[in-house]
């Protein structure tokens, strides 16, 4: 088995870089879906016919990022224990 100069095996090192990854889409979604929240509590806040027409829009793309970082973290779950 190869390790690295760390002592860590390959395949280790391999699984601990994907766990990253994994984790950095993971908050990137989590930021994409608070900056959603933010910008449809503004818009509420705000009023209007604006209002009126983009929260649909607004509430569709808030629980698309949240969907988007669950997958990433069931997918983080399911890699984790093979």
């Amino acid at each position: 088995m190869a390790t690295t100069g760390a002592g860590l095996s390959c395949s280790r090192l391999d699984a601990e870089v994907r766990m990253s990854m994994i984790t950095a889409f993971v908050m990137v979604a989590a930021l994409f879906a608070a900056v959603s929240l933010f910008e449809g509590v503004t818009s509420m806040a705000h009023g209007g016919m604006e209002d009126q027409r983009a929260s649909h829009w607004m509430m569709f793309k808030r629980v698309g990022w949240q969907a988007l970082a669950l997958l990433f973290i069931l997918f983080a779950l399911m890699t984790a224990a093979a």
